[in-house]
């Protein structure tokens, strides 16, 4: 920690010294405690980090809220000038700046411009309402402005630290060793799975008496099925009786007509209880829906083995379509269709010009019934993310989380938030995530054995984020910066998925590089696929790259 700058002045010790004697001990004690900081320091290789406490802070100012930042005699805002010598560190560090504050009603923002007193541009902001508040610069020599702005506060102080960080390795970071999940990449042979995108996969449940299963997989036009031997590690191909034993997965094209000739917005779904996968393409008004409950099929025809569907529920949205299932909320009001032609709901989602819908299907989606109002464009941003509904089991059936129904959105007012049915699709309810901001990619929800829920975004200012719920959305942790150990700064594309209780990953793909990532010829970021996963119910959380240092998916 830096010391006050006057305790390191030997002339001005004594001035302290003789100001005890007019001072009571309490008196001196709040002086010490409250004092404003030295307002600048300086940050280099013999002063790797500094810390400075400024408070108490009485006097809000919310004027980022309403637009334009407002630092004035009216509007308080806390500058701190740094100035950095980073020879040694460029190219190998990071310059990370955390604000902390004891009470969580409250809430600070930050700031980072170049030059002193604010004289430059705002380099990097971290204005949510998470505690603490991070901003991670490059180790760049150079004046800086670290300001602090009390967004809501009621009397604190806050903390801020400023130090330079070991930048994540550049190596290829997948760990052998138990306790760390590892990734293999397998690629599609030959023509297959080229050129293709938005792509979606559902994997099936396990196939008797075989050891492994089926993954589907749609991106573009084509629609795939992969058969693994997943006992060994890594996973290979089938090696099923009458099969030999692969080096890689079986890869087959199984293509649905209606399914493979024009593309507007391709989805696959499939359902882990029964097997049945759902592949659409956007339509018009509707979509290109039909399902197989055999995974395409057992042999080489090539219309394959699919059932179309009606497409979508009466008078869906036009864009933005997806498809899932999950059992009936048994205790909802009014009660739910017992299940006469398949076991499970299915839910069509799709947005309109003003309002996003959803549509229910009690005949395994042959048919849909009418759409249904999830929110409207003053309530929350029109595209939203992927259904999911929370499994049955004991655990949910008994907490009452079964068949509860989720779709996430990147933007709710001034959070981002997900939309919540618990009467299988009839009304729904809009939860805001605390501490998140409306980021710009869509965000997804996972849920575990237990029903808790992992909401994985993209935040506001570009970082990986999670924040996890056990009761259905309505209260929230604060959210955690999964893609800090490797500096990521912009995340695209978030997917979570959820298994065991307290068992959960997010995978999403991300760079290091600061900026306006659709940029063309100007941003220069390097692209790498992440996964960050929990094993303790998203208390912690491990993160890894899955990609292969030297095979980026994009530059």
């Amino acid at each position: 920690m830096r010391t006050n700058p006057l305790c390191n002045n030997g002339f001005l010790i004594p001035r302290i010294a003789a100001a005890l004697c007019l001072l009571s001990a309490a008196g001196f004690l709040a002086f010490y405690s409250f004092a404003s900081h030295s307002p600048s320091g300086t940050l280099n290789a013999a002063n790797p980090s500094l810390t400075y406490i400024h408070g108490p802070n009485v006097q809000s100012n919310p004027s980022g809220f309403a637009g334009t930042l407002q630092c004035n005699a009216a509007a308080a805002c806390d500058d701190f000038n740094l100035t950095v010598d980073a020879t040694g560190f460029v190219g190998t560090h990071n310059i990370v700046i955390t604000v902390v504050w004891p009470n969580n009603a409250e809430d600070y923002d930050l700031y980072i411009h170049e030059g002193h007193n604010a004289s430059g541009a705002e380099i990097k902001t971290s204005a949510s309402s998470a505690d603490p508040e991070i901003a991670i610069i490059d180790a760049v020599s150079g004046l800086y402005t670290v300001r602090t702005v009390p967004f809501a506060v009621a009397g604190s102080t806050f903390t801020a630290t400023i130090e330079f960080v070991l930048k994540p390795s550049s190596t290829d970071p997948l760990p052998p060793g138990p306790g760390t999940p590892r990734y293999h990449n397998f690629a599609a042979p030959g023509a297959m799975g080229n050129g293709s995108g938005e792509p979606t996969l559902g994997p099936g449940p396990a196939i008797a008496g075989q050891p492994g299963g089926r993954i589907m997989f749609i991106a573009g036009l084509e629609t795939l099925r992969t058969t693994w031997n997943d006992c060994s590690s890594p996973a290979s191909g089938p090696g099923f009786p009458g099969m030999p034993e692969k080096s890689s997965p079986l890869w087959e094209d199984k293509s649905f007509a209606t399914t493979s000739i024009t593309s507007l917005d391709p989805i696959l779904y499939t359902d882990f209880v029964t097997g049945r996968t759902f592949v659409s393409q956007l339509g018009p008004k509707t979509s290109f829906l039909a399902f197989t409950d055999n995974d395409g099929g057992e042999d080489a025809d090539t219309t394959n083995d699919y059932t179309q569907s009606q497409g979508s529920g009466i008078n869906s949205g036009v864009d933005h379509q997806n498809v899932s299932s999950g059992p009936y909320k048994l205790d909802a009001t009014p009660p739910p269709p017992p299940p006469t032609v398949y076991a499970n709901a299915v839910y069509y989602a799709s947005q309109d010009a003003a309002i996003a819908q959803m549509a229910r299907s009690d005949t395994g989606g042959v048919t849909f019934g009418p759409a249904v109002p999830m929110y409207n464009l003053t309530q929350c941003g029109g595209l939203h993310g992927h259904v999911k509904v929370t499994p049955a089991n004991a655990v949910t059936l008994a907490n009452g989380h079964a068949g509860t129904v989720y779709n996430p959105n990147k933007q709710c007012g001034t959070t981002q938030g997900v939309v919540v049915s618990e009467d299988n699709g009839l009304t729904f309810q809009i939860r805001n995530v605390p501490g998140s901001s409306p980021g710009d990619t869509d965000s997804s929800i996972g849920i575990d054995a237990e029903g808790r829920i992992y909401f994985a975004f993209a935040d506001g200012d570009g970082r990986a984020k999670v924040a996890v719920s056990s009761n259905k959305g309505v209260n929230w942790s604060v959210p955690v910066d999964v893609g800090l150990p490797f500096g990521i700064k912009n995340t695209v594309f978030p997917g979570a998925v959820g298994g065991d209780a307290g068992r959960a990953t997010v995978m999403y793909l991300a760079t290091d590089t600061a900026g306006n990532y659709q940029g063309t010829g100007v941003f220069t970021g390097v692209w790498h696929i992440y996964a960050s996963s929990t094993f303790d119910g998203g208390a912690t959380w491990t993160t890894v790259r899955v990609s292969p240092a030297n095979d980026t998916v994009q530059r």
